[in-house]
């Protein structure tokens, strides 16, 4: 349950194919990424996010980021820290 969605009701025409999105702590283990699982990697999932491929279908959103590599190490590093353990409520 996520309060801050409550607001996300499907019958809204905006929101056709809204999806939440899930946290990025504890990215580790939790492949395949995507809404389909076509990625193995965060790897694969920053080249994507920097290419901005056409839509197979439809429309894309999408606008290349044009990042280098480092950047993109760095960003996977970045991700790599939010390992944290799972509090206890």
């Amino acid at each position: 349950r996520c309060d801050e969605m409550h607001f996300a009701r499907r019958e809204a025409p905006e929101l056709l194919g809204a999806t939440r999105t899930p946290s990025l702590r504890n990215l580790a283990g939790t492949e395949p990424f995507m809404h389909k699982g076509q990625f193995s990697s965060l790897v694969e999932v920053l080249d994507h996010y920097n290419r901005a491929p056409a839509a197979l279908i439809g429309h894309s959103e999408l606008k290349p980021l044009t990042l280098g590599r480092r950047d993109l190490r760095d960003i996977e590093e970045f991700l790599g820290t939010l390992a944290a353990p799972v509090g206890s409520r």
